[in-house]
């Protein structure tokens, strides 16, 4: 598994890369993975997709033929809120189409603008390179795992973990 999270600290000698340059590493990291997964050219897959936060925790099973989702089924799981119709309500304003290989990757490319355009309410010190980890698969280049968490922030971190992913063939 290929991971990129930014160095927690630098030989004496190295400058200290900016938040600025932390940033664009990531984003061209994201890019690059993208442009790998998308020239393997897999098109029929099933994955397990899982997303946990402090508040609610999901998960999809989605099938997707010709890049399209001919199937997809969502269960929710434990989480803070006792309430299980909160969890529903969530999974049922929510597009299976996100948790995509495809739309991960679109989102992962959107969440740096996001993420700026988010003051905090002036609170925000962290960059969006210190915010999320992500984890690459290394044979298929797809997100294994996404893990957001601004450390101003409280209770908003979230991780999405692909369970499962098969190659179906066609």
């Amino acid at each position: 598994m290929s991971v990129f999270q930014p160095p927690t600290s630098t030989p004496a000698l190295t400058p200290t890369p900016s938040k600025e340059d932390l940033n664009d590493k990531l984003e061209n990291t994201i890019v690059s993975e993208s442009e790998l997964w998308a020239r393997l050219k897999i098109n029929n897959y099933q994955i397990a997709v899982s997303h946990s936060s402090v508040w609610t925790e999901y998960s999809f099973i989605i099938r997707v033929e010709n890049n399209e989702i001919t199937d997809s089924k969502a269960s929710c799981e434990d989480a803070l809120l006792e309430d299980s119709s909160y969890c529903e309500e969530v999974i049922s304003d929510i597009s299976p189409e996100s948790y995509t290989i495809q739309g991960l990757f679109d989102d992962l490319k959107k969440s740096r603008r996001y993420f700026e355009a988010d003051d905090w309410g002036g609170q925000l010190i962290s960059s969006w390179s210190e915010s999320v980890v992500i984890t690459f698969d290394l044979q298929y280049h797809y997100p294994r795992k996404i893990q957001y968490d601004i450390p101003e922030g409280s209770d908003e971190e979230y991780t999405i973990t692909i369970l499962s992913f098969i190659i179906l063939q066609k």
